[in-house]
């Protein structure tokens, strides 16, 4: 464990030390025999359990394009929310975006995997220490997820889908898209939903929601997840679009001026469908939300702080939300309060310093607890000395157990790549033989001369397994130097 921190933190060319101490929670910390955690008691479980910290973001754009300074305002530290530097203090972001529209232009180049709001946001968290780890986009509605770079290994299983519910399901200017993936032995989802507006559309919205969490499917065999209700934690965020009953544009600012947020959240369609929730079936019930305590995230005059007026004048309203949900069967004794839960609340607020939309961007920063007591990487490389355009080999073990698809494939990576499926300079199919492996086995591949790059500097061996859908191990950073 301690030579896996030592090695993932040399790949990105900072101080080590530093960032052994950052990452020390994820190696080493439990003590109990390894097994299932959550076939063991509450207490034991919970020794064993390692933070894993996540920052979810939604905002809808109304087709503006972010810039830079807009991009960081969502990440940078605010004391009000205790929203910390995400280099030291976060592991896991997920960004929701509805609106997003593309021009022709974008929506043919992301067919090939080129999204430029997707790239943006990348450009920004690859510095401080983020790969995306997934993106699913429909139409206007996108979600990416980002990781820390030396934890991609501990996640298997991602997997995207979507649900159209605009013009009867025939539509994706309004629906949801989700991304799927298991940390360890916690299976979580995330979907960015946008849902109908309009006040006087609330059972429509609430139908709506019930759809796409019915309709989605996750098509992957190996999962027993297949829906998102399903999973041990399920994360409900986007422009839900639930405003407030019975009062008008008028009366709603009047009580926001004096500052009485509880007297307008008791008339909120969400909060009321979630106490309906406790005398006639509602799946909204299961839902748990931290408290608000900031203003209504809509509707405002693009460019300023101010609610808009006029022509476009509604009243404000919670729209852009933050949910979760955990799964009641495997976890029994839900309560806000219960340690033993795999998701725990951190912090909820608004980000004001964004003025391209009509809406404000939310966050809200949870807390996974998995056991990372067991791990191993399931494959281990072998590095011998590499020089630009001369013949190179790939040598690695892989564990006993492990099973090997025909379309597994090792990439080659520039340090501080921002995405796995795009980023590599070039890649090479496994030549370890396909099939479960009984036993642990040593594997090697040679590279030609021509396929070695010509650039000198420093580079990462990445194994991508299509059977577990994920990276089953990470190379330490290496040096290509002149021939």
């Amino acid at each position: 464990h301690a030579q896996l921190c030592f090695h993932t933190c040399r790949c990105y060319n900072v101080d080590w030390l530093t960032e052994v101490k950052s990452l020390a929670r994820f190696v080493g910390k439990a003590t109990k025999t390894p097994g299932a955690m959550f076939r063991e008691s509450p207490r034991d479980r919970q020794d064993k359990r390692t933070e894993f910290r996540v920052h979810v973001v939604t905002w809808n754009v109304a087709s503006a394009f972010p810039s830079p300074s807009d991009i960081e305002s969502l990440f940078v530290p605010q004391e009000s929310m205790r929203l910390r530097d995400l280099r030291n203090y976060t592991d896991l972001v997920v960004v929701g975006l509805q609106e997003a529209y593309q021009s022709v232009q974008d929506a043919v180049t992301s067919v090939v995997g080129r999204d430029p709001l997707v790239d943006a946001f990348s450009e920004y968290l690859a510095p401080i220490g983020f790969v995306r780890l997934a993106h699913c986009r429909l139409l206007g509605i996108l979600l990416m997820v980002f990781v820390q770079r030396p934890l991609l290994c501990y996640i298997h299983d991602v997997e995207t889908c979507s649900t159209k519910t605009g013009m009867g399901g025939w539509l994706g200017n309004k629906g949801a898209v989700s991304v799927r993936f298991t940390l360890r032995e916690l299976s979580v989802c995330f979907t960015n939903c946008h849902l109908v507006p309009h006040l006087e559309n609330n059972e429509k919205r609430v139908m709506e929601l019930q759809d796409i969490i019915g309709m989605q499917v996750f098509e992957n065999a190996r999962l027993r997840f297949t829906k998102p209700m399903d999973h041990d934690v399920f994360v409900l965020l986007g422009d839900l679009n639930f405003r407030i009953e019975g009062l008008e544009y008028h009366e709603v600012v009047g009580e926001l001026n004096q500052k009485k947020l509880n007297g307008l959240l008791k008339q909120d369609q969400l909060r009321l469908e979630q106490v309906k929730g406790e005398s006639s079936p509602s799946f909204l019930y299961c839902f748990m939300e931290m408290s608000i305590d900031f203003p209504p995230s809509y509707k405002y005059e693009p460019g300023t702080d101010d609610f808009a007026l006029g022509a476009k004048m509604r009243p404000p309203a919670w729209c852009d939300r933050v949910l979760w949900r955990v799964h009641e069967r495997r976890f029994p004794k839900v309560s806000d309060l219960n340690p033993s839960l795999p998701v725990q609340k951190e912090y909820y607020g608004i980000h004001m310093q964004p003025k391209i939309s009509d809406h404000k961007a939310v966050c809200a920063g949870l807390k996974f607890f998995v056991d990372l007591s067991d791990f191993y990487p399931r494959v281990v490389f072998h590095l011998s000395e590499w020089l630009c355009k001369s013949q190179a080999t790939i040598a690695f073990d892989v564990m006993a157990g492990t099973t090997i698809s025909m379309w597994d494939w090792i990439g080659l990576y520039r340090a501080g790549f921002c995405s796995v499926e795009r980023d590599h300079v070039l890649w090479v199919s496994s030549p370890a033989p396909r099939g479960r492996h009984d036993k642990d086995a040593v594997h090697s591949r040679m590279i030609q001369a021509e396929q070695v790059p010509s650039d000198t500097g420093l580079y990462i061996l990445l194994y991508k397994s299509s059977h577990y859908g994920c990276v089953l191990g990470m190379s330490p950073a290496f040096p290509i130097k002149a021939p």
